[in-house]
């Protein structure tokens, strides 16, 4: 058997290999350059570029200067950004077996900088279609990073997070979650629990990540045909994809008061001989029960181990490379004494992964690049009683498969993208759980385009899903029903327009139709979930749930900074959740049925958002959400965020700068039955940053204050609020140095 999979992986990495071997050679040329300030034109070390179209990296030398090998002849748009500078986009053009030199200048303006965002310049309106919606990278990312994805960007405008404690924290998109909202790392699905049940971790440690991504609209369809909430994309670069001129990389280490928690984190990427390159990344996070403003939360603790390998060859037809990682997390769940285990639960899990991917540059009229990617994911989860018992486990083998064959801009293709995605899952669960064996088999084609003529900006995607699910073997089960082979099918679409009114403002539209084929855990689940406080119990017949989005919104990008604004409305036929039905369980006595059930139902809300620069020294950012969701019966859906917001200002002098951030939440009295409400609050954060270059090394130090006021609050998507309130006062420090 080991022989086995050790050929098949041997066959999968050199497939790539051969055809790349057997393709002919088109033409390459090489770009160079040097990134200089723009007002001293003195040299800027520590930069990032990237050549959009063909999706290489580069970071600048100390003397500012940098080199592409390898690079398909024709325009590209390369991108740069650094810390306390403009992002800046460059169309360059690259001639056959020449050298094109360029000099790129970067305007100082350390206020306004987010993060990377690339885009290509297809016309003289600067296209944002591609783009994230937001992206948390570099200062944001370090000022903001907790232990959690869903902590990193629980600041974000539209964005929460549902919890149990700290370490099972998942992202909340305008009040979506679970398969609505798709959780990606270096775009692909991790093959974890989390979008189950609020008690699974996403096994997705921020420490080691480069960037993070939220992406909505119909770039979201590519990924998934569920993803209406978006789809947040965690950016590792697990394969290496460009060659490196030296040894780079970053080490981190932090800790905070709150939990007396510590983590510490590295990667690394080098050269070796052959055009190869190897890159690692390692992470240990560890930390006690959470404390609060009346006491300790029991059972918080938490301890994970992270780290993988690549290895990545580089030549002028593209690239391939291989990967594999493990996760492994260990995490309490705090006793419930009312509707759940009055001691605690305690969880173990432990993802192990493997994947493969390559791109190939086409020499074919039309065609652009092909790329293709293979993952083998496994994942176990046991949750243990206090005392040591096993109650329930999971475990999930996943396999996923896309190929992407990106076209070239002719005609109506304009960055025009063909896709296939393919998944098998195979699921298991033991203890006190009824819920059968099962398989899932997937499979989706999509096609994304886009288009542009004058003021107006266009795109648009289309996908089309089916799915099997297969029980090991069939049975009627009072609860459930009959359990059988299911099968699903169904299109998903979406189109958003764009019109440019006057420079630096824009206004559009989106409209989206989701698919979301159900589960196995929605269709055949059956028996006690402790750490969930619940005894889940699914419907065998439940059909497929149906979105209809739409969204209106504007932005005005100014002198002194940017304002955004959304209004949106998304309706579900058949929106399958897990209802409270008020009963206990005869099995169980403490624990409440929760049977998943499909109703009509709908969300609406808006976004606001702004960034300002009054003076030069002087910022002030803030954002507003709200969402209100309904059953049709005229019921409120349960676990929806309230009204909130967050206003931010500080200053910024040469390389430190200091801020305070006021976050504010309103009662969340709209509730489902047998949901409590919740009071608002007002916290009040302290953050600041300094870096500064010292023996050729960028050295970044970040201190935050959260909750400054020791503040008693609840927040109303933690499951245990009735429980305890949230953390209280909290001191953070990270540092981070880049070599």
């Amino acid at each position: 058997m080991i022989r086995m999979k050790c050929l098949t992986w041997m066959i999968i990495l050199l497939a790539p290999l051969c055809m790349a071997e057997t393709h002919q050679h088109g033409a390459y040329g090489t770009l160079s350059g040097r990134v200089v300030d723009a007002q001293s034109g003195e040299p800027v070390g520590f930069t990032y570029l990237m050549i959009e179209e063909i999706h290489f990296w580069r970071r600048v030398e100390d003397d500012g200067s940098f080199i592409f090998d390898h690079v398909p002849v024709g325009v590209h748009t390369l991108k740069s950004y650094r810390f306390g500078y403009l992002e800046n986009q460059t169309t360059v053009t690259v001639h056959t077996h020449a050298d094109s030199a360029i000099t790129i200048r970067l305007t100082p303006a350390p206020l306004l900088m987010q993060g990377a965002s690339v885009s290509a310049n297809r016309s003289d309106i600067q296209s944002e279609l591609e783009n994230p919606d937001l992206i948390v990278a570099d200062k944001k990312l370090r000022q903001n990073l907790g232990l959690t994805i869903a902590k990193t960007l629980e600041s974000e405008p539209g964005l929460d997070q549902v919890t149990m404690g700290p370490a099972p924290a998942r992202p909340v998109v305008r009040g979506l979650s679970g398969d609505r909202l798709l959780m990606l790392e270096d775009g692909e699905r991790t093959g974890d629990l989390s979008a189950t049940s609020s008690d699974h971790a996403v096994s997705i440690d921020p420490m080691t990540t480069t960037r993070i991504e939220v992406i909505r609209g119909p770039e979201a369809l590519v990924y998934g045909a569920s993803a209406i909430g978006g789809v947040i994309n965690v950016v590792r670069e697990a394969v290496p994809r460009t060659l490196p001129s030296k040894i780079t990389g970053t080490a981190t280490v932090g800790g905070e008061s709150v939990s007396r928690g510590a983590s510490a984190g590295s990667e690394l990427s080098a050269p070796l001989p052959g055009a190869l390159v190897l890159r690692l990344d390692g992470s240990y996070q560890k930390a006690g029960d959470v404390q609060t403003p009346v006491g300790t939360l029991e059972n918080t603790d938490l301890e994970t181990i992270n780290g993988s390998a690549g290895l990545g060859l580089i030549r002028h037809w593209g690239y391939t490379g291989v990967a594999g990682g493990v996760y492994d997390s260990g995490y309490g769940i705090p006793p419930d004494p009312v509707s759940g285990h009055p001691k605690g639960v305690f969880i173990d899990l432990l993802r192990q992964y493997m994947t493969t991917e390559g791109m190939v540059h086409l020499n074919v009229p039309s065609l652009r690049h092909f790329f293709w990617k293979y993952q083998y994911s496994r994942y176990e989860h046991q949750e243990y009683e206090s005392s040591g018992s096993l109650g329930m486990e999971f475990g999930v083998v996943t396999h996923y498969f896309s190929g992407i064959l990106h076209f070239c801009e002719c005609s109506f293709l304009k960055n025009a993208k063909l896709g296939i995605w393919v998944e098998r899952r195979d699921y298991a669960s033991g203890g006190l759980t009824f819920t059968p064996h099962s398989k899932e088999n997937a499979l989706a084609v999509y096609l994304y385009d886009e288009y542009i003529k004058g003021k107006w900006s266009l795109n648009g995607s289309l996908r089309g899903d089916i799915k099997q699910v297969l029980p090991d073997e069939e049975r009627y089960s009072r609860r459930v029903g009959q359990i059988r082979d299911r099968f699903f099918s169904g299109v998903s679409g979406a189109i958003s327009v764009h019109y440019y009114l006057v420079p630096g403002l824009q206004t559009g539209f989106t409209c989206m139709r989701s698919f979301r084929a159900p589960t196995i855990e929605e269709l055949f689940s059956e028996g006690p979930h402790l750490a969930a406080y619940a005894y889940e119990v699914g419907n065998a017949d439940l059909t497929a749930e149906i979105g209809l989005g739409t969204e209106v919104f504007a932005e005005w990008t100014f002198p002194m900074g940017k304002v955004k604004g959304s209004l949106y409305y998304n309706q579900f036929d058949n929106y399958l959740f897990p209802m409270n039905t008020g009963e206990k369980s005869w099995r169980r006595a403490d624990l409440y049925l929760y049977r998943y059930t499909g109703e009509n139902a709908n969300f609406k809300g808006y976004e606001i958002s702004f960034n300002l620069l009054p003076v030069r020294s002087l910022y002030v950012s803030g954002n507003i959400n709200f969402v209100e969701g309904t059953l049709d019966s005229g019921n409120p859906l349960p676990r929806i965020p309230p009204l909130g917001g967050m206003i931010e200002a500080g200053v910024q002098h040469d390389r430190f700068s200091i801020g305070v951030q006021i976050n504010s939440v309103a009662d969340q009295n709209r509730i489902a039955e047998f949901e409590t409400g919740t009071d608002g609050y007002v916290t009040f954060d302290v953050k600041s940053q300094y870096h500064c270059d010292y023996l050729n090394l960028l050295h970044t130090l970040s201190f935050k204050i959260e909750n400054l006021g020791d503040t008693e609050y609840r927040r109303h998507l933690n499951r245990v609020k009735h429980v305890m309130p949230e953390p209280g006062r909290n001191f953070r420090l990270l540092y981070k140095v880049y070599f």
